[in-house]
């Protein structure tokens, strides 16, 4: 009863967290929306950029309704348990979704209103739950689509560089430097938004993300300990404990992918860096250096 109970409370924590640091950062948040509704929502894409876009799309609405669907089996698991598990002792024994540790009447009215009223809050804890985690992974799937994109613009410059100076079609190399350094120039801003989005990101999640990392780890934790050791466990809480295993173990999966997210963005600084060098070995420095 103790681990089923600290399981339920953890969770409840996750929720105050979470709505605590958004509540806290809320103007950086709504900074946040604005800027990707104008960047990234709001730009019409060529067909190589929106190919990215898809598939990472795809991605991001496979892992928020994975994890949704299992948020909601767990969600409905505590609120239809009473109605499916066997009474041992008496037949006419009423259960409640969550334990009541005061003398309590479980006759009617008082049980079907008390049953409403856990229930109600069980579903708002568990919308809670998962629509600040949908949240962040959007954020993160569009924030990591845009610096695809961007990497691939930048290979696409590179290409084209390399195959006007091949082939000669222009007539001065200066001038395929100038059309590769003002194509670039834009990508290097981009990517400097980019790096700033992020930022700010890291800056507002940070908290929730740590908070995240330490309960999941807990409730798993706590979850399989019940789950193995605990003889007494029913068909239904032996399933609501492997959702809630899997939740989390999903939910670190996502904060691992975050962590990548600013691993990618230091190798596509890489990425612009051996485009200039390779730039410098091709055409004239004092070209560059005045251009620059």
């Amino acid at each position: 009863a103790v681990t089923s109970n600290l399981c339920a409370t953890l969770l409840l924590i996750m929720i105050l967290v979470k709505l605590g640091s958004f509540m806290f950062y809320r103007d950086m948040i709504m900074g946040l929306i604005h800027f990707a509704e104008k960047n990234f929502w709001g730009v019409t894409y060529d067909e190589a950029s929106a190919q990215i876009l898809k598939g990472y799309d795809k991605l991001g609405m496979t892992m928020i309704y994975t994890f949704t669907f299992m948020v909601y089996i767990a969600t409905f698991n505590y609120i239809f348990a009473p109605f499916f598990e066997p009474q041992e002792k008496n037949e006419t024994e009423k259960v409640l979704p969550f334990k009541l540790w005061i003398d309590f009447p479980y006759h009617s009215p008082y049980y079907e209103i008390t049953y409403t009223i856990q229930s109600l809050s069980t579903m708002h804890s568990g919308i809670c739950t998962f629509c600040f985690d949908n949240f962040v992974s959007t954020f993160n799937i569009h924030a990591a689509a845009q610096l695809k994109i961007l990497a691939h613009k930048v290979e696409v410059i590179a290409e084209h560089c390399i195959g006007d100076t091949m082939d000669q079609k222009r007539p001065l190399e200066t001038d395929v430097a100038v059309l590769a350094f003002k194509k670039l120039r834009d990508c290097v801003k981009q990517h400097l938004r980019l790096i700033c989005y992020v930022r700010n990101m890291q800056r507002v999640f940070a908290i929730i993300l740590l908070g995240q990392l330490l309960l999941s780890s807990v409730v798993i934790c706590f979850g399989g300990f019940q789950f193995l050791f605990t003889a007494q466990l029913k068909i239904l809480e032996k399933i609501l404990k492997i959702f809630m295993i899997v939740k989390n173990i999903k939910l670190k999966k996502n904060n691992y992918k975050l962590h990548t997210k600013r691993i990618n963005i230091i190798s596509f600084s890489k990425i612009f860096s051996l485009t200039f060098l390779f730039l410098f070995k091709i055409f004239p420095k004092k070209f560059i250096y005045c251009k620059l």
